[in-house]
């Protein structure tokens, strides 16, 4: 089979889209993409259908590059390059593609030195700048002085291309990022003063030796002063392979993102800091519940919903009869098929967050599928929101957001999960919200099934839920809730 995306060939080839299933399910097939502006802003479309085409034993992949270049393809072409895939040519203008021509290239055997111009030179230039460095560090540490002074000429013009490699490095990070980019900056900063002092020691170092080879006088104050001087290349040479080992680390974690925003998989984010709600400059938030997803109990989403609308009906009791503050859901997720897990939910990502910021700030429910401060600062400090909910389903340690006006819950999928998760991690002290339990726990909130509930509307349903009983306590699930927050629902 012979299938093409984003231009006609001829009748050899069947014309397809590429989120079509017959392209993602296809195998043994010889398959044409096309990509020019009409692709940009499509790359999560692309990469997936890219990489189901790559996957799926199909015999040929011919990626073509329109005159008019699209924003998407960097991405894509870094794609083809990890499946070693090579067949990456540039349309030629006047040329009519018809099948033979395309069977022309794709019987070309092109290497990925062909390619190379269209791949970021971070990627490359990491690998030789780690071997150089354990070179060097192999040399400090068996003192062959010699050795190291003739090795470091031999590669003066790679070392000279430390700097720049690393401000590649800082551009492929999010720049509105500020914690990776302030450890990049940090890295940079440590190469740059390891590469000074360790230039510097050579230079003492050819110094003295060369003093002891004409002078033939070796005294204990020199060999001394030696020692030491061997000890900072050491040292210094230790310092260049920490900083390589952090900036690797760096670029894993910004090919994570990438990946994770590309093709919309489950992967996990794992690289952000706690927000202390207190360093927000102009933070309007009055109160945040915040709930830590370990597993989700089952009724949890109407469980939110109807919280929710308690929630501002304690606003507005606490007003006496006036509102005195709105309620935003913000919900943190990084898993795949965004579309049938919200629903009816705008979903925000570094794609379309700062193009749609104010769609953002003025909606009641917000999905984010990335971890940008930025975010969350805009969030709690505009849209005339004061209460907020906060929906942490990344499944990291780390919270997003902490302060004294921050109440955190955990939730389970179980009480044997709670259980489990106790065993090995010691007693929580925030409250946790579970399913029903045959044996109630204490400081747990059971989200229990509530009898005959067949509501009609949202009212009657939310009457259902304002009359469940917590178990463990004796009080309403959503009282259990908001009294953490300083919230009374007017009964």
């Amino acid at each position: 089979m012979r299938l093409s995306v984003g231009k006609v060939i001829d009748d050899n080839f069947r014309l397809t889209q590429i989120t079509n299933p017959e392209l993602l399910n296809a195998t043994n097939s010889t398959v044409v993409i096309y990509l020019d502006k009409e692709t940009n802003d499509r790359l999560v479309d692309y990469y997936r259908g890219v990489k189901a085409v790559l996957r799926n034993n199909n015999n040929q992949l011919l990626l073509l590059l329109g005159a008019e270049e699209s924003n998407i393809t960097q991405a894509i072409v870094n794609l083809c390059l990890q499946y070693e895939c090579y067949n990456i040519y540039k349309e030629v203008p006047g040329v009519q593609l018809t099948k033979e021509y395309c069977d022309e290239l794709l019987q070309r055997k092109p290497t990925r030195r062909e390619v190379e111009m269209y791949v970021n030179r971070s990627s490359v230039a990491v690998d030789s700048l780690d071997d150089m460095l354990l070179e060097i560090k192999q040399l400090c540490a068996e003192g062959r002085i010699d050795e190291l002074r003739e090795y470091v000429a031999n590669n003066q013009t790679l070392i000279d291309e430390v700097p720049g490699v690393m401000a590649e490095l800082k551009g492929l990070l999010d720049p509105t990022t500020k914690i990776r980019q302030d450890d990049l900056d940090r890295v940079n900063d440590e190469l740059q003063k390891a590469r000074t002092e360790l230039d510097k020691s050579l230079k003492n170092t050819a110094r003295l030796s060369e003093q002891l080879r004409d002078k033939e006088v070796v005294t204990s104050q020199l060999r001394q002063e030696n020692e030491t001087l061997q000890g900072q290349v050491k040292s210094y040479a230790e310092k260049f392979s920490t900083a390589s080992e952090k900036a690797k680390e760096l670029e894993l974690d910004n090919k994570h993102l990438r990946e994770t925003l590309d093709k919309g998989d489950s992967v996990s984010i794992n690289f952000y800091n706690t927000i202390r709600i207190g360093t927000i400059p102009g933070c309007k938030a009055k109160a945040v519940l915040y709930f830590k997803e370990v597993g989700r109990p089952k009724y949890f989403n109407s469980f939110i919903k109807y919280l929710v609308m308690a929630m501002q009906k304690a606003v507005t009791h606490q007003g006496r009869g006036k509102s005195s503050g709105k309620v935003k859901v913000m919900i943190y997720d990084s898993r795949k098929d965004f579309s049938s897990i919200y629903s009816g939910l705008h979903v925000f990502s570094e794609e379309n967050y700062f193009s749609e910021k104010l769609d953002a700030e003025s909606r009641d429910t917000t999905v984010f599928m990335d971890v940008n401060p930025t975010y969350l600062a805009d969030m709690l400090t505009s849209g005339g929101y004061e209460y907020f909910v906060i929906i942490d389903r990344l499944g990291q340690k780390n919270d997003l957001l902490d302060g004294p006006n921050v109440s955190k819950f955990f939730t389970f999928s179980s009480a044997k999960e709670y259980l489990s998760y106790i065993k090995a991690n010691g007693k929580i002290g925030n409250p946790s919200i579970i399913p029903e339990s045959n044996n109630t726990q204490d400081n747990t909130i059971e989200l229990r099934r509530i009898a005959d509930y067949q509501p009609t509307t949202d009212a009657a349903a939310f009457a259902k839920w304002f009359k469940l009983i917590n178990p463990s306590t004796g009080n309403g699930v959503f009282d259990d809730v908001l009294t953490k927050v300083g919230l009374k629902i007017g009964r």
